[in-house]
């Protein structure tokens, strides 16, 4: 029984058919469930596939804030997340797709390095450690004033995360439009763009691109058997673990909370005008996914904090098994 002293809030969502892991997408946005329970990698990609979507992917920085906020304090060392690494190199842009305005050309990228820079209406690859000035795209204005030079030498890395840090991301040049903005502003400059490319792959093999490594992370490495990590000693950036290590894990779900007030039983006057109200909060599993203690464990630990986080103070929550209905059928 959960009791709410604080705002009345409905979600009604169908059950969703990953099971277990449909809770409200009103206490989690985005998805994301973080579990102790030390797995490989691969056990975790299991374990994700089956109760939920499938390990975390993280698709923008915003999505990443929410992750780091959501795993605060709950693990000492690295915690698994959806990317793996595979065989062939393929380049990405830095900058998420929503601030895409399409007519994508794929123009020619000359050079053998991992780190694209622009000059002259021409992608080139660099060395990332190479010291460049680079361009900004800032999502908050409009026309030339989305794109902004920034004159001091940097390593792509750094550059890229200066740009998240006080505009949006490095830009990207993807079709005419964007081509004439980077030119207008680099003039005969060779500068920065978002343009990387590596062999890191996502475990329900979307194509996010968005990247949050730790500053000595290299952008390409070649296969070796590892997959990627949080480092709580980074503050949430990434690294790299063999994948045969058992950490704790974050997976993707469908976090539909059927949430629905079957009754009020009680009405307690508190201070003000809110009053206790309690709810019967129900969470549907597939018959052939079975939760450990430590599971369930983690799952209300993550309830709770949300619920903190909304200013719910007093509240109770437990598992309760419902009894399994008998059908009958007739011949």
């Amino acid at each position: 029984m959960l009791h709410d002293v604080h705002n009345e809030k409905k979600c009604l969502h169908p059950f969703s058919p990953a099971g277990l892991c449909s809770l409200s997408s009103c206490l989690l946005q985005p998805p994301f469930l973080f579990l102790k329970t030390k797995k490989t990698w691969y056990e975790a990609q299991k374990f994700c596939r089956e109760k939920c979507l499938d390990l975390a992917t993280i698709d923008d920085m915003a999505e990443m804030e929410t992750l780091l906020e959501s795993v605060r304090d709950q693990y000492d060392d690295a915690a698994w997340i959806g990317l793996w690494k595979g065989t062939r190199k393929t380049w990405h842009w830095s900058l998420v797709d929503k601030h895409h305005e399409g007519g994508e050309i794929k123009y020619p990228i000359s050079g053998t390095n991992n780190c694209g820079s622009y000059k002259q209406k021409k992608l080139l690859s660099d060395h990332c450690a190479d010291r460049k000035y680079s361009i900004c795209f800032d999502g908050s204005k409009r026309g030339r004033d989305r794109y902004v030079l920034i004159t001091e030498a940097k390593i792509w890395t750094v550059a890229r995360d200066f740009c998240r840090t006080h505009h949006t991301d490095l830009a990207s040049v993807r079709n005419d439009t964007e081509y004439q903005m980077i030119q207008e502003v680099a003039g005969a400059r060779q500068v920065w763009v978002g343009l990387f490319k590596d062999i890191w792959r996502w475990s329900d093999q979307t194509n996010s691109s968005f990247r949050y490594w730790k500053a000595s992370q290299i952008i390409y490495s070649e296969p070796n058997g590892k997959c990627g990590v949080l480092l709580e000693k980074e503050s949430g950036r990434w690294g790299e673990r063999p994948c045969a290590q058992t950490l704790p894990f974050i997976c993707t779900c469908e976090l539909m909370f059927i949430i629905s007030m079957l009754n009020i039983t009680q009405q307690i006057p508190t201070r003000g005008s809110s009053s206790v109200k309690y709810f019967k909060v129900r969470i549907s599993s597939q018959d052939s996914v079975r939760m450990t203690p430590e599971e369930q464990e983690d799952i209300l630990k993550q309830i709770k904090q949300r619920l903190r986080e909304r200013g719910v103070e007093v509240f109770t929550l437990q598992w309760t098994t419902l009894p399994v209905l008998q059908t009958t059928r007739n011949n």
